[in-house]
C-alpha cells in the first residue's frame, strides 16, 4: 500500500505544473505538522522559500512567514504551522483553480 502511495505521489509530481507544485509542497508541509516530522518540514519550507520570485513585492511576506513557521517548527508548534500553511495553502488552491477557469474562458 506504501509502495502504491509513492509511486502515485512520484507520478503527480511528475505531472504538475509549477504551481501545482507549490499547492503539493503545502500539503505536503501540512502532512508533515501531522507527523510532527521537523526535518521533513523544514526542508519542506525551505524549498517553498527558494520557490519565490522576489520580482513581486509579497515575495518578502511569504519569505517571512515561510522562515517564521521554520522557527516554530524548532519549537514543535506543529499546529501553528499547520494552521498558517492550511489557509495559504487553501487560497493558493483558489487562485489557482480561479485562474485556470480565467484562462479557459479567454480562449473560449
Amino acid at each position: 500500500m506504501n509502495s502504491a502511495l509513492n509511486t502515485y505521489q512520484v507520478q503527480q509530481i511528475k505531472n504538475a505544473n509549477p504551481d501545482e507544485l507549490i499547492g503539493i509542497l503545502y500539503d505536503m508541509a501540512i502532512q508533515a505538522t501531522y507527523r510532527k516530522d521537523e526535518t521533513r518540514l523544514i526542508k519542506i519550507l525551505s524549498l517553498l522559500i527558494r520557490s519565490l520570485n522576489y520580482d513581486y513585492e509579497f515575495a518578502e511576506n511569504f519569505y517571512s512567514l515561510y522562515e517564521y513557521c521554520q522557527h516554530i517548527t524548532g519549537q514543535k508548534k506543529f499546529d501553528e504551522v499547520r494552521d498558517l500553511l492550511s489557509g495559504i495553502r487553501d487560497a493558493w488552491y483558489e487562485a489557482v483553480i480561479n485562474g485556470k477557469k480565467g484562462a479557459i474562458a479567454s480562449t473560449a
